[in-house]
């Protein structure tokens, strides 16, 4: 059986990222289990960032969701939409790129606290990871090889604990892979093609 699910978001399309945000850690720092996964602090890996945004959890609350231009601070470039506080939440970007350029990317993300950054071909079902960082917070890197002809869906989330906030994503072209000159994502430094909608029609598998 297909299942088929729309997403309730106001959608712009084209220039724009959807994007959700959650309460985590109760708002006070606090760790939280349901159904025997927990997590607390910073997320240490996948599975505790899948917890933490998992609004089963009872320390975890969607608190905002809509849609932003991935260059601004709001989007992949400062990484602060709408939220409940300055404190103890996750932001989860989520959309469709298509590159520019084919080759293989080099990627740069910088974030205040864990991140992880994924991405997958349209149509299929496997995550393929860019960067990640389990805790704060540095500067980490990774590689992708894309083909301008194609769609990819992503995810880019992060959490903050407490403290400073923010998340940066920044690639450099395949032309200089082998010495990689990193774009801060904007207006000017687009990387692709971003939209809210997805490419292969409007609709999702599950």
């Amino acid at each position: 059986t297909l299942l088929v699910c729309k997403v309730g978001y106001s959608q712009t399309g084209e220039g724009y990222v959807n994007y959700k945000s959650y309460k985590t850690h109760y708002g006070n720092g606090s760790s939280s289990t349901y159904n025997g996964v927990s997590y607390s602090g910073g997320a240490n890996s996948t599975a505790e960032f899948d917890a933490m945004v998992d609004t089963n959890q009872p320390g975890t609350t969607l608190t905002h969701s809509g849609e932003v231009s991935p260059y601004g601070s709001t989007g992949l470039a400062g990484g602060l939409p709408s939220r409940w506080a300055n404190d103890y939440f996750a932001i989860v970007y989520s959309g469709w790129f298509k590159p520019n350029k084919s080759g293989t990317y080099n990627f740069r993300t910088y974030a205040d606290d864990s991140s992880e950054t994924r991405y997958r071909e349209v149509w299929t079902t496997t995550w393929q990871t860019m960067t990640y960082q389990w805790g704060c917070c540095s500067y980490v890197y990774g590689t992708a090889t894309l083909d301008k002809t194609k769609w990819y869906e992503f995810e880019f989330r992060y959490q903050e604990y407490s403290g400073g906030a923010y998340y940066y994503f920044a690639y450099s072209l395949p032309a200089n892979s082998s010495s990689p000159i990193y774009n801060q994502i904007s207006s000017n430094h687009q990387f692709g093609t971003w939209t809210n909608i997805d490419p292969s029609g409007g609709t999702t598998t599950t």
